[in-house]
């Protein structure tokens, strides 16, 4: 909504995930693409639904050696009903419909579910499909032979079509000035994502960020729950 950012530059470096979350964030960043110019940055990976978020900018620049492209889906279940048998531990599923323990470990697929599956998953391939057609401006038939879950490297997509220039960040932001029609050096603001308390957790190396973490979530009052533990144990 800043009429003040003239371009965004998305940087992408994801080897997937849901379909539901990508196809989401996909529609997020083409709404922000009718508003004003998006360039996709691919310094590493951009797989999968990575690349399904990066086809909806007006342009995809990648590094020559990062991995573009793992236009496929999967689905599947651990079914542990073997090895329950082998430990002894019975299980007793109750269910409501003919599909609906489809993805319930307890039990294997029946030919009814395995069947609903494959039905679920075609449907969402051909989706990736149309989605990466619209964004590359590309008929369905010269996608689906590059499709099928293979990966490329930065070099080789921009060969097929899938990325439109090699390079670095620079590059990309030289295509969003120019998409923009920015002629003189712009400035740069950097945007972070939102972080996670479970994301910051990963990053915790030491009691003091251990603290700060805390600190963030709930105040001083757990600040000072942490000195307290911290004065209980001190270092031998």
């Amino acid at each position: 909504e800043d009429e003040s950012l003239r371009a965004v530059i998305l940087v992408v470096d994801s080897r997937g995930g849901s379909a539901l979350a990508s196809e989401l964030v996909r529609r997020a960043v083409r709404r922000l693409a009718d508003k004003k110019p998006v360039v996709a940055f691919v310094d590493q990976v951009a797989a999968s639904g990575g690349y399904m978020v990066a086809v909806a900018a007006h342009a995809i620049v990648a590094t020559p050696t990062s991995i573009v492209g793992s236009i496929g889906v999967f689905g599947g279940k651990f079914e542990i009903s073997g090895l329950l048998d082998k430990l002894g531990v019975g299980r007793a599923v109750l269910k409501q419909g003919r599909n609906a323990a489809l993805e319930s470990g307890f039990t294997p697929w029946t030919d009814d579910e395995r069947a609903a599956l494959d039905r679920e998953i075609e449907q969402t391939y051909r989706d990736f499909l149309g989605a990466v057609g619209e964004g590359r401006k590309r008929p369905v038939e010269e996608i689906e032979p590059l499709a099928g879950g293979r990966i490329y490297t930065g070099r080789r997509a921009k060969e097929l079509g899938l990325v439109d220039e090699l390079g670095g960040f620079e590059a990309a932001l030289a295509k969003a000035q120019s998409l923009a029609g920015v002629l003189a050096q712009p400035d740069v603001v950097a945007i972070e994502a939102p972080s996670s308390p479970m994301a910051a957790l990963t990053r915790v190396r030491g009691l003091a960020e251990v603290r700060d973490l805390l600190g963030s979530l709930a105040g001083e009052r757990v600040f000072a729950l942490d000195q307290t533990w911290l004065r209980i144990h001190p270092k031998p």
